[in-house]
């Protein structure tokens, strides 16, 4: 495999959920998102605002939208992970604030896991991570988007003697 295809094969991490709505009964796949997916969300949630001026009467609507659009490329139905689990506007309908928020939280979560931020990682976190990379750089390193991390990761190994 090249190193295009490792990349892309690495770039969003997924895990298997609970869809918060314990009457639902169902899982849903949620995936890390990209910075393609930042920028659409963007230029979507700016397309829906274009009339209006952003000021302080209605910011939180377009954070609250925002917020909407990236879940919205974040979650897909288990059988078929290859496209968004509905349309934007059937997944607004889906949504209710306590949905909303459990599932911004586990993305937050996955994120945090998957690209952890060096200063906030306890010593034992950060001894976890430095040991998943000495058993595979590869996968380990793709995974691990903050640059801060990395750098961490590079001094860390660097003044270790061999082994």
């Amino acid at each position: 495999m090249g190193v295009l295809e490792v990349l892309k094969s690495t770039a969003r991490v997924k895990e298997l959920i609970d869809w918060p709505d314990k009457n639902a009964g169902i899982k849903v796949v949620i995936k890390t998102l990209t910075e393609q997916d930042f920028s659409e969300a963007k230029r979507e949630t700016d397309k829906l605002f274009k009339d209006r001026k952003i000021g302080a009467e209605n910011a939180d609507a377009y954070e609250a939208e925002f917020e909407t659009q990236l879940l919205h490329r974040a979650i897909f139905d288990p059988e078929n992970e290859d496209k968004p689990l509905c349309s934007i506007t059937e997944f607004r309908g889906l949504l209710r604030p306590e949905i909303k928020d459990a599932l911004a939280e586990k993305l937050d979560n996955l994120h945090e896991e998957n690209s952890p931020d060096p200063d906030k990682l306890s010593d034992e976190k950060y001894n976890a991570v430095v040991a998943e990379v000495k058993k595979n750089a590869e996968k380990a390193v793709m995974n691990i988007s903050s640059i801060n991390t990395l750098k961490r990761l590079i001094v860390t190994l660097a003044s270790q003697p061999p082994s």
